[in-house]
């Protein structure tokens, strides 16, 4: 697997993360830059070899074409010197130099390429963590707003429950005290009541008494007493 496909990898199971452990969702967004940059690192890493490599071929690319010319001009001193014997063997070390540099300027070429290739998509997910780090504040912002809002609501909820439980005992005991404050106005109007019928019995008796006494009287005088 390519170091490219092991950070797409690592971005889809950075999802699949964030949705599974929405325990603690702003850990997780962290978490989520961190292994991107991680990846980001190993892939510039990847490319600083590639580079590295590259740069090897081409010193050797470069001291391969110098001993070209340099055994090149030996054959031409030998040639003209007239010893062709010698000319051939300056001639044959030239060719021996040439295969290798065939051989590898085709592996320094495909190496020149794969880097330009490499650098492109690091630039590309340096952006995408740049704006995965611009998204990751914007979503902590709206989890704190989540969180405040939770708080809210849960703290209505409470107020709200709290608020009505007391209300009602409050209600009741009300009802109670009202009852019993009907219960003792009835009592007092009752035994008002009782004590103005002792009062009226008393005069009554009174005006009896009274008009006995004086029936009491005119019977005496009747008889003569």
């Amino acid at each position: 697997m390519g170091i490219f496909d092991r950070i797409s990898n690592v971005f889809k199971s950075n999802v699949n993360s964030m949705l599974d452990k929405v325990e603690d969702p702003e850990k997780i967004l962290d978490q989520n830059i961190i292994d991107m940059e991680k990846e980001y690192t190993k892939a510039k890493e990847s490319i600083a070899r590639a580079k590295a490599e590259e740069i090897g071929l081409n010193k050797r690319i470069a001291y391969l074409k110098q001993e070209m010319e340099k055994w090149t001009n030996n054959a031409k001193l030998a040639l003209g010197k007239g010893n062709e014997e010698l000319a051939k063997k300056a001639l044959a070390k030239k060719q021996g130099y040439e295969q290798e540099l065939n051989a590898i300027v085709g592996d320094r070429d495909s190496i020149e390429k794969n880097v330009e290739e490499l650098l492109g998509s690091l630039k590309m997910m340096e952006n995408k963590i740049s704006e995965a780090k611009r998204k990751k504040d914007l979503l902590k912002m709206r989890l704190q707003t989540a969180k405040a809002k939770k708080k809210i609501v849960e703290t209505k909820a409470k107020i709200g429950g709290i608020g009505e439980g007391a209300f009602d005992s409050f209600n009741k005991m009300e009802e109670k005290a009202n009852k019993m404050i009907n219960e003792a106005d009835a009592l007092e109007q009752i035994n008002n009541s009782l004590a103005e019928e002792d009062v009226d019995e008393e005069f009554k008796q009174l005006e009896t008494s009274g008009n006995v006494e004086s029936d009491l009287e005119k019977m005496k005088k009747e008889l003569g007493m």
